[in-house]
């Protein structure tokens, strides 16, 4: 089986998006709710950030919506390949 993934590089993002959701939930349980509502949304880019460095893509920027957009279109690229 061929892995396109580069571990160093997801294993990089990945444990900032563990740490940064479990903040998060800190947050909401003390009732910081903007901040919770951050800091789930900075995990989130982190994530996306993780799988798309990791499967050797760019990810500039910081708009969930454009990450998940490259991260859709590698996607259906892989798809389209095999």
């Amino acid at each position: 089986m061929v892995t396109y993934l580069d571990d160093d590089e997801f294993n990089r993002w990945m444990p900032n998006a563990k740490y940064t959701l479990k903040s998060a939930y800190n947050d909401k349980a003390s009732e910081f709710y903007n901040w919770a509502c951050l800091k789930a949304q900075q995990a989130a880019e982190y994530t996306v950030k993780a799988d798309l460095r990791g499967t050797g893509n760019d990810s500039f920027g910081n708009s969930i919506s454009l990450l998940l957009k490259k991260q859709i279109l590698m996607i259906i690229q892989l798809i389209l390949l095999r």
